[in-house]
């Protein structure tokens, strides 16, 4: 898959087309604030 170009804050971050926006902010040091978002289950299972 493509990369594709984001900005956050300020700060571009590259991350492969379909991550999602909270895993690719994570890789780089951006926490935000989740409370129903667990790595490894579905968004419906979370």
């Amino acid at each position: 898959m493509a990369d594709v170009t984001l900005t956050v804050d300020g700060k571009k971050i590259t991350a492969p087309a379909g991550t999602l926006l909270i895993e690719a902010c994570r890789k780089v040091g951006i926490e935000i604030p989740a409370f129903c978002y667990y790595p490894g289950l579905s968004l419906q299972a979370a």
